[in-house]
């Protein structure tokens, strides 16, 4: 979050996508290099989740970090509330992160279903926070139109790093 207002950290985020990138690669090489014809469902159940990971590090570096040299370089400030609510869903987004990892290492269905109900109610939030910021604006024109649109454009990308965090849940339920 600190790179929306922080050019340096914004080029540090993005170049990390490069290493990100990389170790997916390497990851995937040796998966696939492994030939126990019995593990072949965990192999693709592990490719699935190194694939959402790295998806997530596309959607950072490709969209938020895009978004984020937008608003620097225009100048533009969230106010309070959209501050408020994007470090909040920011803070449930790093809970489903842990939420994901948890499933993915134990296979437990009870944490999975967890994890669908933490998106339900995550879509739940964004649905609310995009409505509640619409209605604001109380069908004027905002002083600041970039900082609306960047704001929605946010909370979409957060919607949809949810989504990927929260796949690994649906393999875990299909073989209960």
């Amino acid at each position: 979050l600190d790179a929306f207002d922080d050019r340096d950290l914004v080029k540090q985020i993005s170049d990390l996508d490069d290493d990100i990138d990389a170790l997916h690669r390497e990851a995937l090489n040796y998966v696939l290099s492994i030939e126990d014809s019995g593990q072949q469902q965990q192999h693709r159940e592990l490719i699935s989740f190194m694939t959402n990971l790295e998806h997530i590090g596309d959607i950072i570096d490709e969209s938020l970090m895009h978004l984020a040299r937008n608003k620097i370089r225009e100048g533009v400030r969230f106010d309070e509330d959209q501050t408020k609510v994007v470090n909040q869903l920011h803070d449930q987004l790093v809970d489903a992160f842990r939420l994901s990892q948890a499933v993915f290492t134990s296979d437990s269905a009870e944490l999975a279903q967890e994890l669908l109900d933490v998106k339900r109610q995550y879509r739940s939030d964004i649905l609310q926070a995009r409505q509640s910021h619409l209605d604001e604006l109380g069908g004027h024109h905002s002083e600041n139109l970039l900082s609306t649109q960047i704001f929605i454009d946010v909370l979409r990308d957060l919607q949809r790093i949810c989504s990927h965090l929260t796949a690994v849940a649906y393999p875990v339920l299909q073989r209960r």
